[in-house]
């Protein structure tokens, strides 16, 4: 299957927990939402929030934590035509909650969908 039009990847980006881009492809720019949430800004709308899958990675800093990290657009915040939100967060060493941790790389994949 080739990789164009509602098949590709239309944006993706890495960076770091103050939001400094690494790379990028359609990313304007990224929001520091707090500890362990991140705002992808796209530089070209997709054409509608519900036609793009988001896909999200952290590098795993357990410093405390045995867990590995877990990377997951945000609870309660649909990715959207103009940005997607997601969240990077740890399970403490005795499986009772989650928390949210900042991570030296945040990554973005948005595929699917027209620009």
């Amino acid at each position: 299957m080739p990789l164009i039009g509602s098949n590709a990847c239309h944006a993706w980006g890495q960076c770091n927990a103050a939001g400094t881009l690494y790379d990028d492809y359609n990313i304007s720019s990224v929001t520091d939402q707090g500890t362990g949430d991140m705002q992808f800004n796209f530089d070209t709308n997709f054409d509608s929030q519900y036609d793009y899958a988001a896909v999200c990675t952290g590098r795993s800093e357990t410093s405390g934590y045995s867990g590995a990290a877990t990377q997951q657009v945000k609870f309660g915040t649909a990715p959207q035509a103009n940005y997607c939100r997601v969240m990077n967060s740890y399970q403490d060493d005795n499986n009772n909650a989650h928390h949210l941790r900042d991570t030296s790389h945040f990554s973005f994949l948005g595929v699917g969908g027209d620009v």
